[in-house]
């Protein structure tokens, strides 16, 4: 494919404007910290509901949803992927070209997180009553995990978190595909195409392993794919379709909606299966999107803090090394100390924070920073 199939074209610009937006980052680093107190809460909270106090209750209600945290990275990767696409029609190169940038960019971080994991299993015992239970892995589960199919076929014992790198990893196959589609058929068929590709494959998915491979999150893709062609693309028809004023009312629908399909789900779990429900916050985080990358959008100021940008330039580390740092915390920390579960959240949540931007950022620049570009390191 990678011999047939050059997507680059010839009338690219030779000097290419930055694809970077600062406010990304931001983003980046508010959904990499909502997963950690969304962790934190699930090792800490282990009784039931409805034996929960107020403030336990609200904490849930905040911090409940790390799965559609999740789905913000997939729609942020693939609205950052699709920016250049956009702007100059193509991808810069062929499709292994590509893939070779995906993999130095993902794989390098993830292994050694990987190994780092396996060797912490080995000499700390998580309880296998807590819901981020980690035990020392199989050979199998280790093999499911250096060829990023441990989503499907193996289990959550080395990271609970590390099943949605090889969802995205899995759609980044996808991609150079993703492109010629887009520019061929248009935004609009694309979408429902994808959107269409995405319900079939979780309507024959259930039932069978392959369900755990959330392909509700392709169609959360291919949503910030378009989303970014409208914003950045330069034809007639996409300057006249990002200049259509009810974008920003648009947005707000949206969110509406996704709050109202949390509060129906969450007395009510059958309302809407997996699917429908990752569609409600894939529409707004890619109309959000959107409206932030309109000129004169005032969203890219009240996301410009630099501590915030900071951090998401090293969200991925967070993302892969948060569990182990929590995990250690509770077990070394917190748990011996029998504290009520509300003073023990607040007191993992005090902890935890700061810990996990600490390993993390000590991570990142032994095992990924290493690997990004010259333009990316600065």
């Amino acid at each position: 494919m990678t011999e047939t199939i050059n997507l680059q074209t010839n009338d690219q610009p030779k000097k290419l404007r930055s694809n970077h937006l600062p406010w990304l980052d931001s983003l980046r680093a508010l959904a990499a910290l909502y997963v950690v107190i969304h962790h934190v809460m699930l090792t800490v909270v282990q009784s039931d509901f409805t034996q929960w106090g107020v403030v336990l209750k609200l904490f849930n209600y905040t911090f409940g949803y790390g799965h559609y945290a999740v789905g913000l990275f997939i729609v942020l990767s693939g609205f950052s992927l699709t920016i250049p696409v956009a702007r100059y029609g193509s991808l810069a190169g062929t499709a292994l070209d590509f893939y070779k940038k995906r993999a130095r960019r993902i794989l390098p971080p993830f292994y050694a997180a990987l190994f780092l994991c396996l060797i912490f299993s080995r000499f700390v015992s998580v309880p296998t009553d807590n819901r981020m239970y980690m035990e020392p892995a199989t050979w199998k589960e280790v093999a499911t995990h250096l060829v990023l199919a441990h989503d499907v076929y193996g289990h959550h014992d080395i990271n609970y978190v590390f099943w949605s790198i090889a969802v995205e990893w899995r759609i980044y196959l996808f991609f150079p595909l993703l492109v010629i589609l887009l520019n061929r058929i248009g935004i609009w068929r694309f979408l429902a195409l994808m959107v269409g590709v995405a319900g079939v494959w979780h309507t024959l998915a259930l039932g069978s392993l392959w369900v755990r491979a959330v392909p509700g999150f392709l169609a959360l893709f291919c949503m910030g794919a378009v989303s970014a062609q409208i914003a950045f693309g330069t034809s007639e028809p996409m300057k006249n379709l990002r200049r259509w004023r009810y974008w920003g009312p648009g947005c707000l629908l949206s969110f509406v909606a996704f709050l109202a399909m949390l509060f129906l789900t969450r007395f009510n779990q059958n309302h809407f299966n997996q699917f429908v429900r990752d569609l409600f916050p894939g529409m707004f985080f890619a109309l959000f999107m959107l409206t932030a990358s309109q000129e004169g959008s005032r969203v890219g100021k009240w996301l410009s803090a630099e501590w915030l940008k900071t951090i998401g330039t090293f969200a991925y580390s967070i993302y892969l090394v948060h569990t182990p740092v929590i995990v250690a915390v509770f077990m070394f920390i917190v748990r011996p100390m029998a504290l009520t579960e509300i003073k023990a959240l607040g007191l993992m949540t005090a902890i935890c924070l700061p810990a996990v931007l600490c390993v993390a950022y000590a991570f990142f620049y032994l095992f990924e920073r290493p690997f990004l570009t010259p333009k990316a390191k600065k």
